[in-house]
């Protein structure tokens, strides 16, 4: 895939916490349809810990690995191939914005004035 070895190791544990995920989810099922007993609610309580906490984790490293690949990418430089393009999504000059009055606060509670 050429990418880096820690970035390949991220890839890998992202897919090892996604498979904690499923089995949790699949245990934490199994505990919402048992009958109700004190090790039930033991079972329901760690399996919810562990699906929430390898849902974090895994968030995190698909966010990581995200910003990494849209760093790494080169910036795209602008040419006229498709000229049509550039006249349709020229963008035009931004006004100056006008400074503005601090607001003041009425004699009611929760209405503000310029």
């Amino acid at each position: 895939m050429g990418t880096r070895p820690s970035a390949g190791r991220a890839i890998r544990s992202r897919w090892i916490l996604i498979a904690i995920m499923i089995v949790s989810l699949g245990i934490l099922s199994t505990t919402v349809a048992s009958a109700p007993s004190p090790l039930v609610g033991i079972s329901f309580a760690a399996s919810a810990l562990i699906f929430t906490l390898a849902l974090i984790l895994a968030g995190r490293i698909t966010i990581a690995l995200e910003r990494a690949r849209r760093a790494a990418r080169p910036p795209i430089e602008a040419d006229n191939s498709f000229p049509i393009l550039s006249r349709v999504f020229r963008r035009q000059p931004r006004l100056a914005r006008q400074p503005q009055q601090p607001r003041r606060r009425s004699a009611l509670p929760g209405i503000w004035h310029r």
